[in-house]
């Protein structure tokens, strides 16, 4: 009698309980699943703008939706549906709103330019305002005319006589502001790591910034015009930022581009010449190379990396860094730096930008206090801590102003 291969009654049985009572549990656990669903929809069912948010926040996830709005009852969905439209009614409306902001940005940089070019004229000594233009008194020195009116007062000091070299020495004629536009950039932070020694020269020949709207896209185009210098035979540098419009009026920089520079013979700043000893490996010889090869310079600004083209060219981390710190100084110069030009040449911009990290700065040390606050507490609370041999903090020295 042949044998058939099977489990024993007894394994068998054993077995067939075992399934029963995992059969069981998923059940309990489904009814559990069931009613926690419920739950939550007769709870979003009763606050649909929270519903809304949680689906909100939820269906972004990886442009997927999470099955939230799915499990909500039809008139739930019907009233989110109902939201989501008044949301595109309100992105078109942001977009025409960005659209008239664009435009009275247009108006009044047209209003703007008269200023920009007599700015431009007196910095160059082109022209030389009048007395009337020149009555500029600020908040500080009023305060320091109050301070002239009292040592006028004291009759009893006498004037100090100037050195008889100072005396016979005519006063030089300076022509316009000295290096008003090098000075101005050089303020400002995110250019003075790129403006090296060498550039200085170049850069004492650019006279003025001016902000070009592009007629095409809602982008913008900034033109350096330059004097006749040593160094290149533009009488412009132009960088141009390709600004798209999403849907909610949202500004997009989609491109920037730049311009080639002529360079004088010998006197090109994006490249430097290294001498190299090569050694002959059979002979033992020695000869000398010269190569050309690229050189930090502010006049990169001018050549910036290129933007993918389609949809397969990706960028690599370097280069997103770099093109977000191109189009950041665009920024910068376009809003910030040409409109209040005098006072980045003056430094009163920098003294502005440090008041506002101050400000950060009390901020940081409040913060610092209460965590040192904490720590006394762990003292108070420590067995072996003897109040009467704790010594009072000692208060921070006021500072200066």
């Amino acid at each position: 009698m042949s044998k058939r291969a099977g489990r024993s009654p007894a394994k068998h049985a054993h077995s067939h309980d075992h399934e029963d009572h995992d059969h069981d549990h998923d059940d309990h656990e489904e009814g559990t699943e069931a009613e926690q669903q419920a739950a939550i929809q007769a709870l979003l069912a009763q606050n649909p703008q929270l519903a809304a948010m949680i689906n909100s926040r939820l269906g972004s996830i990886a442009g997927q939706s999470s099955g939230l709005l799915e499990s909500f009852p039809e008139d739930v969905q019907r009233r989110i549906k109902a939201l989501k439209n008044l949301h595109v009614k309100h992105l078109e409306l942001e977009t025409e709103y960005q659209k008239e902001v664009n435009a009275l940005e247009r108006k009044y940089l047209k209003l703007y330019t008269p200023l920009y070019e007599k700015r431009a004229t007196i910095a160059a000594g082109a022209y030389e305002p009048t007395d009337e233009e020149a009555n500029y008194v600020s908040d500080n020195e009023e305060d320091e005319e109050d301070d002239d009116e009292e040592e006028e007062s004291k009759k009893d000091e006498k004037p100090v006589k100037k050195e008889k070299e100072d005396e016979d020495k005519p006063a030089e004629p300076v022509k316009g502001i000295p290096a008003f536009w090098l000075t101005t950039l050089k303020n400002l932070d995110m250019l003075t790591e790129l403006i090296r020694e060498e550039d200085e020269p170049a850069l004492l020949a650019l006279k003025d910034i001016v902000i070009a709207p592009l007629t095409d896209n809602d982008g913008f185009q900034l033109v350096f015009h330059f004097d006749d210098n040593e160094f290149f035979t533009n009488k412009t540098l132009t960088k141009t930022y390709t600004v798209s419009m999403e849907k909610g009026g949202e500004l997009v920089y989609s491109g920037t581009t730049g311009c080639d520079i002529a360079w004088k013979e010998g006197k090109n700043l994006s490249v430097k010449t290294i001498t190299k000893t090569q050694r002959h490996k059979g002979k033992g010889t020695k000869r000398t190379v010269t190569q050309t090869v690229p050189n930090e310079t502010f006049f990169q600004f001018f050549s910036p990396p290129k933007t993918p083209e389609g949809e397969d060219e990706e960028l690599d981390e370097e280069q997103e860094g770099l093109l977000a710190q191109d189009f950041e100084i665009g920024e910068t110069l376009k809003t910030r730096v040409i409109p209040h030009a005098v006072l980045w040449f003056t430094g009163e911009a920098l003294d502005y930008e440090d008041y506002e990290d101050e400000e950060g700065d009390d901020d940081e040390e409040d913060y610092d206090d209460e965590e040192g606050d904490d720590d006394g507490e762990d003292e108070e609370q420590d067995e072996d801590f003897d109040p009467k041999k704790a010594q009072p903090n000692k208060p921070a020295e006021c500072k200066q102003q």
